[in-house]
């Protein structure tokens, strides 16, 4: 405030007057830029909050697809041990048709009625 007053105070040059309109310009134009690198950061901003909200929403796909996934083979292991108990109860009994096919090629003792596979 002192400053503005004692500039006021002084008299007017042609040279302090060219200087004073140079500085005006010059506050302007560095208004305009302080402007401008205001609007770029608050889209620099804006982005940033974009791809973070992007990468929280993969993240959470990542982990859903991932927990099907685990129970999917949860599931198929189960099919598997099924699979193999049920081959492992068939042995006895494929065994025995073989052997009750082989002398007389005819299958005597053994039939498909009532067997469980």
């Amino acid at each position: 405030m002192l400053m503005k007053n004692w500039l006021s105070s002084l008299p007017i040059k042609p040279e302090r007057k060219k200087y004073l309109e140079k500085l005006g310009i010059d506050r302007d134009v560095a208004q305009d830029y302080v402007d401008a690198c205001e609007i770029r950061f608050n889209d620099a901003v804006s982005a940033l909050q974009t791809a973070i909200e992007d990468l929280d929403a993969k993240r959470a796909w990542f982990k859903s697809e991932t927990e099907r996934r685990n129970s999917e083979i949860a599931l198929l292991e189960e099919c598997i041990t099924i699979f193999k108990e049920k081959v492992d109860s068939m042995k006895g009994y494929l065994r025995e048709r073989i052997e009750d096919y082989q002398p007389d090629q005819v299958f005597d003792k053994t039939s498909l009625r009532g067997v469980e596979f």
